[in-house]
C-alpha cells in the first residue's frame, strides 16, 4: 500500500535520508558562481562538473579560513554534509573544508582559447568599428520574452527614436549559440534596410548560463560582422570573449542605447553649426575686402606688381571659394541627417546657405570684373608710358631743336642772353660750350 504523506512528511524524510547515508562526503569539482553574503558572513557557491551542478554552503564559523580557496573556476575537493533545506525540496553541500584539485577543465580551456584569439589579433582596438549616435535603424538580437526589448524601446523613446529590428532568439541554452550566429549572420546579409548597429542582449544570468558566450565560433563571427555589434549581457563585473571583440560591451540592456544622441542635443549641434557657418563666412568676407582695399592702394604701383597682385587675386578667391565650399557640403550633409526630426529648422539653415551660395556667386562676379579692370588699366598704363616718351623734350631736340643755358639757368630770351659771358648749347646728341 503506497502511505499517503504530508509535504512537510516527505521533505523531513529526505532530510533524514540524506544525512544518514551521507554523513561526511568528499566531492570534487570546479567552483563555479560566488556569492559571499556580506551581511551573514556566509558563502554560497556552485560545485559543477561539465552541466552538472550542485549548491554548496560555507557557513560563517568556516568561511573567514576558506575563503582563500573558494575562487570561481578552481578545482576543489569539498568535505562536508549533504543537508536539504526544510522547506522545500532542494540539497546542498554543508562545507567544513575546501582544497585545491589542480587547475578546472573549463577555465583551462577557456584560457587556452584566449590567448589563442589574443594571438590571432581578434580583442585589439584597431579592429573595433565606429558606433553611431544618430542610428536610422538598430538590430535587436535577444528573446522576445523577458523585459529586454521593453527596456529598450522604453529608453529608445525617451532620447532617438529610431527603427527597431527584432530577430528573436534563445539567449539561453544549448542551441542559443547557433541562433545568435544565424541571427548575425541573417543581418550581413540584409541587401536593404540594413541596421547601423547590432545589440547582442540579454538581462543577465549565473556564470554557467552566460559561459555560452565564450564560445569560438560566435567569437569569430562577431569578429567577422560587417555591421557594428553592442554586446550587452548584464553581465557586469565578469567579461567573456564576447565582450573582448564586440566593438562595444556595456553592462546591461538598457545601456546599449543609453549612449545615443537626443533630439534636443540634435538641436543644439544644428545651431552651433549654423553660428559657425555665420561666423566663417563673415570673417572670410571681411578678408577679401580687406584684400581688395590693398589691391585698390596697387593700383598706382608699377605694371610688375600690378600683375603680381592680379595672380593673388585669383589665388584667394580659389582658396575662399573652396573653403567656403567645403563647410556648405558639410552643413548639407548634416541637414539630411537630421531633416526627419528638424524639418522647420533644416530648411531654414538651408535657405540661409542658399543665400550664401548666392552672395558667393555675387563677389566672384564682382571680382572676375576687377581682374578684368586690372588688366585695363595695364593697357592705359602702357599707352600713357608711350605717349609721355613721345612727348619728352628729347624727343623735341631731335625735330633741331636745341636747349641754351648760362650760368646754370636755361635762358628764355635774346635779351636774356649775355654774350660776354660764357654760354651752352645742348643738341640731341650733346652739349657745345660757347
Amino acid at each position: 500500500m503506497i502511505r499517503l504523506f504530508k509535504v512537510s512528511e516527505l521533505l523531513e524524510n529526505i532530510k533524514i535520508t540524506l544525512s544518514e547515508n551521507f554523513p561526511i562526503v568528499e566531492v570534487y569539482g570546479e567552483i563555479g558562481e560566488v556569492n559571499a553574503n556580506s551581511k551573514s558572513g556566509h558563502i554560497y557557491f556552485n560545485l559543477k562538473e561539465d552541466k552538472n551542478v550542485i549548491s554548496c554552503a560555507c557557513w560563517k564559523n568556516n568561511a573567514d579560513k576558506l575563503r582563500g580557496n573558494i575562487i570561481e573556476g578552481k578545482q576543489v575537493r569539498v568535505l562536508g554534509r549533504v543537508l536539504s533545506y526544510p522547506t522545500n525540496s532542494k540539497f546542498y553541500i554543508n562545507v567544513a573544508a575546501v582544497a585545491e584539485h589542480g587547475v578546472g577543465e573549463a577555465a583551462k580551456n577557456l584560457a587556452v582559447l584566449t590567448e589563442k584569439l589574443k594571438g590571432e589579433g581578434l580583442f585589439l582596438d584597431s579592429h573595433k568599428k565606429p558606433i553611431t549616435k544618430y542610428p536610422q535603424g538598430i538590430g535587436l538580437i535577444t528573446s522576445s520574452d523577458g523585459d529586454v526589448i521593453n527596456d529598450i524601446k522604453t529608453t529608445l523613446g525617451s532620447t532617438f527614436p529610431t527603427k527597431l529590428y527584432l530577430y528573436d532568439v534563445p539567449v539561453q541554452g544549448e542551441d542559443s549559440v547557433n541562433r545568435i550566429i544565424a541571427a548575425i549572420e541573417y543581418f550581413n546579409a540584409l541587401q536593404e534596410n540594413v541596421p547601423d548597429f547590432l545589440i547582442i542582449a540579454r538581462g543577465g544570468g549565473s556564470a554557467e548560463d552566460l559561459f555560452h558566450f565564450n564560445d569560438e565560433n560566435l567569437v569569430r563571427t562577431i569578429f567577422k560582422s560587417n555591421i557594428p555589434i553592442v554586446l550587452a549581457v548584464g553581465h557586469d563585473p565578469d567579461s567573456s570573449l564576447a565582450d573582448l571583440v564586440a566593438d562595444k560591451s556595456v553592462a546591461t540592456p538598457t545601456a546599449s542605447v543609453a549612449f545615443l544622441g537626443n533630439n534636443l542635443e540634435l538641436r543644439e549641434n544644428i545651431k552651433v553649426i549654423s553660428g559657425h557657418l555665420d561666423y566663417l563666412l563673415g570673417r572670410t568676407f571681411n578678408e577679401l575686402e580687406k584684400n581688395l582695399a590693398v589691391l585698390v592702394k596697387l593700383l598706382k604701383t608699377p605694371l610688375d606688381i600690378i600683375k603680381n597682385q592680379e595672380s593673388r587675386v585669383i589665388y584667394l578667391r580659389d582658396r575662399q571659394q573652396q573653403n567656403v565650399s567645403k563647410y556648405l557640403d558639410n552643413c548639407k550633409y548634416l541637414l539630411i541627417v537630421s531633416s526627419k526630426k528638424t524639418d522647420n529648422l533644416a530648411w531654414n539653415l538651408k535657405s540661409r546657405i542658399n543665400s550664401y551660395e548666392n552672395s558667393l556667386q555675387f563677389f566672384a562676379t564682382k571680382v572676375n570684373e576687377f581682374a578684368l579692370n586690372i588688366k585695363d588699366s595695364e593697357q592705359k598704363l602702357f599707352y600713357l608710358t608711350r605717349m609721355l616718351e613721345s612727348l619728352s623734350f628729347k624727343e623735341t631736340l631731335k625735330r633741331g631743336f636745341s636747349v641754351v643755358s648760362q650760368n646754370g639757368s636755361i635762358v628764355k630770351s635774346a635779351t636774356a642772353l649775355n654774350t660776354a659771358t660764357a654760354f651752352e648749347i645742348e643738341f640731341f646728341d650733346g652739349k657745345k660750350k660757347v
